[in-house]
């Protein structure tokens, strides 16, 4: 698909593949792209094939703050959101 080409050449360009990356999406044309990468993520309103296809739901909407809710629990999964919580804001 047009996104998957699109988010590969990014990835690329960055020196890395999907296979190492995380992405989150909410519809059908989100799916390709998570399959792809080694951790995916959705919203509760995303689509149900979506969310069967995600590692983790968060349990925030889209444009609600799901990008920060998972953000911090990947941060809790390797053991240093609370390192990430005392850096003071620029």
């Amino acid at each position: 698909t047009h996104a998957r080409w699109r988010i590969r050449r990014v990835v690329e360009g960055l020196g890395l593949t999907l296979a190492q990356c995380s992405y989150m999406g909410d519809d059908l044309a989100d799916l390709e792209v998570m399959r792809a990468c080694v951790l995916a993520v959705s919203v509760p309103n995303g689509v149900a094939p979506v969310k069967a296809a995600a590692h983790y739901v968060t349990t925030t909407h889209g444009g609600r703050g799901a990008v920060r809710e998972y953000c911090d629990w990947l941060l809790a999964q390797r053991g240093q959101l609370a390192q990430a919580d005392a850096v003071e804001p620029r």
